[in-house]
């Protein structure tokens, strides 16, 4: 196989006149095509950068309500349970005033129905003297007498006390 300088310059212009048109016809294209796909990567990385930092941005917002709403609902409790606390004291001094409102009416009406009692009881010590008085003396007490012994046997009596 021999050389010839024809054919290596017929060669080289061939080589050359399909590198232009490969160069016109693709390289060009396929340069723009690879620019169009780095710009739309970029595009897409900064988008995606952007929604990141907006996702990082919207996550402490979250994390702020939902610490704000923890504190909301412990202060919520807290009022909750000095509220039942009130009640709870109030409830009780209620209960409290009524047990001696109702130990005074007892003791109100046990000193009443005592007295009455020992009325009733010294009234029948005298009616019980003045008969014995009346059979000691062995005579019948007008109505005037047996009242007046009754008197002053009661008299008597509640001084001894």
């Amino acid at each position: 196989m021999e050389f010839s300088l024809h054919e290596l310059i017929w060669a080289i212009i061939n080589f050359l006149v399909f590198l232009g048109l490969m160069s016109f016809l693709f390289y060009k294209p396929v340069l723009k095509m690879l620019d169009d796909r780095k710009n739309a990567i970029e595009g897409g990385l900064a988008r995606a950068e952007a929604a990141q930092r907006e996702a990082d941005d919207l996550r402490r917002q979250y994390q702020a309500q939902i610490g704000q709403a923890r504190t909301e609902a412990q202060d919520i409790v807290a009022t909750a349970n000095r509220a039942a606390q009130s009640a709870k004291e109030q409830i009780t001094n209620e209960a409290r005033e009524e047990a001696e409102r109702l130990i005074q009416r007892a003791q109100e009406s046990i000193r009443v129905e005592k007295e009455q009692a020992i009325a009733a009881l010294r009234q029948e010590v005298a009616s019980l003297a003045v008969m014995a008085a009346g059979k000691v003396l062995e005579k019948t007490l007008t109505m005037e007498e047996h009242g007046e012994l009754a008197r002053r046997f009661v008299q008597e009596a509640g001084e001894v006390q």
